[in-house]
């Protein structure tokens, strides 16, 4: 398995260019243009989950010790029968999904190797599906983006992430300072940072008059027209050779932004996409933050994700 085998196809760049270029048309619109929502519509998706209630059951008290493999194995033995899975025989027909954080998957995945050997298919555990905790994953995009563009090394860029973060945030410079920042603060603020800066990029991209441009009136095709040449020109890495990155005339401070625009808008990318139940574009994200986490030392992440997605491409059709 190789990197080639878990990013996304060319259709799905095409996809995830679009959304960007949804994104920086929504913020437009929506604080601007409230008449052409109509037009706005929704994002390309071809696997969008229908939004239905949730229903909960209150599960039983267990002694189990979830630190160890034996404690994990009750403990889903035990959920089994509290649900009714085990007398009605549905692991006999159905695959049964399980989530949770990092540590937890690693577990049921020793779990699920460990328990080939049994004969009953009950004991077998062969129904079980691991799949990654979304909410988890949010965190991990979150930590990554900490960690590239708010790192210590960065605390002196008058323009870099963590200077913005102490603007939005003065009384939690401490808390900022952490190895791993709160995520309600690191989310809210990133999602804030990211509104204002493609609000900023539409002035420079019209002629640095955002006010005169709305009074303008101007068409849907034209705001169309001006949101792709800013999903081009600022939110699109362009690859930087040696000679380039020896030149002092380089514009170190704008590579820097347009690095954080790419990282920042898949982060909403994927939150949206989570938000909205749109599964080949959580897949399609989730391939580009592979990398990102390789590149920021979360290598566990990096080994869970890229295993998760390249079993994804081969399961059987109804479990893609």
């Amino acid at each position: 398995m190789t990197f080639l085998d878990i990013l996304p196809t060319d259709t799905a760049q095409q996809k995830l260019d679009k959304h960007c270029q949804w994104h920086i048309h929504s913020i437009l619109v929506e604080k601007y243009f409230p008449l052409f929502r109509s037009k706005l519509g929704e994002p390309p998706s071809k696997f969008r989950l229908v939004p239905e209630k949730t229903s909960y059951s209150t599960a039983q008290a267990m002694y189990a010790k979830a630190s160890i493999i034996d404690g994990n194995i009750e403990a889903l033995a035990d959920l089994l029968k509290q649900s009714s899975i085990v007398d009605m025989k549905i692991f006999t027909k159905y695959m049964v999904f399980i989530h949770g954080d990092l540590g937890t998957m690693e577990k049921i995945d020793t779990i699920l190797q460990s328990q080939w050997i049994e004969e009953g298919n009950l004991e077998h555990m062969h129904y079980f599906l691991a799949i990654p905790g979304l909410f988890h994953v949010h965190m991990a995009c979150i930590n990554a983006i900490s960690r590239i563009h708010a790192s210590v090394e960065s605390c002196s860029d008058p323009s870099g992430l963590y200077k913005k973060l102490t603007l939005l945030n003065p009384n939690d410079t401490a808390k900022l300072n952490k190895k791993i920042p709160p995520f309600r603060i690191m989310n809210d603020s990133i999602g804030y940072i990211t509104h204002m800066a493609i609000l900023d990029m539409w002035a420079k991209n019209i002629g640095g008059d955002l006010e005169k441009y709305v009074k303008s009136e101007p068409s849907w095709d034209d705001i169309e027209k001006h949101s792709k040449v800013i999903a081009s020109e600022y939110f699109v890495t362009k690859e930087v050779g040696g000679n380039q990155r020896q030149n002092k005339d380089m514009d170190q401070q704008k590579n820097n932004q347009i690095l954080f625009n790419q990282d920042a808008m898949y982060y909403q990318i994927l939150v949206h996409a989570m938000n909205n139940g749109m599964v080949d574009i959580m897949a399609d994200s989730l391939s580009f933050w592979v990398p990102i986490f390789q590149g920021c030392g979360k290598f566990k992440y990096t080994s869970y994700l890229a295993n998760f997605l390249y079993k994804l491409k081969h399961y059987p059709e109804p479990l893609r």
